[in-house]
């Protein structure tokens, strides 16, 4: 019988509208500026290069390990190299906050996810979310916007955990603080290789999101349990999941 619901956040819940390119380069801009407000001198050319060159490298590695350490430590191994490893973690976290209020003006709620969240825990389900994501502060800034908290457990981000999808332990964490065996939980996501593969690992039953741009005529591996062309078919496909005799 499934008894809970974790979902991902990012394109699953909530939808980046923009132009990522632009948003990143604006997002590094704006921490560079913050950093110089605080009354930090330096290069900032040379310094944008270097945090890009970091961040890029830190996204790639994260890929591979499955490990995250978080925005704040690859911000503080630039500020180091360029001799301003002193400052406080005010500076750094209000920096890093004005990095993130770029990107987090574009993210858009689902029209459908509070109607489906509250369906879902109108079937008497429990709710949470699992993230990943380099900063934690940034996820639950984006939760609290799209007014989706109420609806949310436990809301854990990978940058908190150390791990990120598919690593079995980001999986452990969330059932843990839903105190629900695996195979009474659904992971909802639009990432295979994140969502779908690690739901699988766990003995959790899936649904995928198909994103828009995935070809039609495309099986998507690995494969997951059932598959949402919309939000608005999760409570159904959930539903479909449950025993003939579920609630009587």
């Amino acid at each position: 019988m499934i008894r809970g619901v974790i979902f991902d956040l990012g394109q699953t819940l909530i939808r980046f509208e923009g132009d990522r390119l632009r948003t990143y380069q604006e997002s590094r801009a704006a921490l560079v500026k913050a950093l110089q407000d605080d009354g930090l001198e330096f290069d900032s050319r040379a310094f944008r290069r270097a945090f890009t060159a970091a961040l890029d490298r830190y996204y790639r590695e994260r890929e591979v390990t499955l490990l995250e350490t978080g925005l704040a430590g690859v911000l503080q191994e630039v500020l180091a190299r360029f001799g301003l490893g002193q400052i406080g973690p005010e500076s750094q976290r209000r920096a890093l906050d004005a990095m993130y209020a770029v990107s987090e003006a574009r993210w858009k709620v689902l029209p459908a996810a509070a109607e489906v969240l509250q369906e879902l825990q109108a079937d008497g389900l429990r709710l949470g979310l699992l993230s990943n994501a380099a900063d934690e502060a940034n996820v639950q800034r984006l939760v609290e916007k799209s007014g989706l908290r109420p609806f949310l457990g436990p809301i854990l981000v990978s940058a908190a955990l150390g791990v990120r999808k598919p690593d079995p332990r980001a999986f452990q964490a969330a059932l843990q603080a839903m105190q629900l065996p695996p195979h009474e939980v659904v992971m909802v996501g639009d990432t295979l290789q994140a969502d779908v593969l690690g739901a699988r690992r766990m003995g959790m039953p899936s649904i995928w999101l198909r994103p828009p741009d995935f070809p039609q005529d495309r099986a998507p591996e690995p494969p997951p349990d059932l598959i949402a062309q919309d939000l608005r078919q999760v409570p159904d496909l959930i539903r479909s999941l449950q025993p003939a005799d579920a609630g009587g």
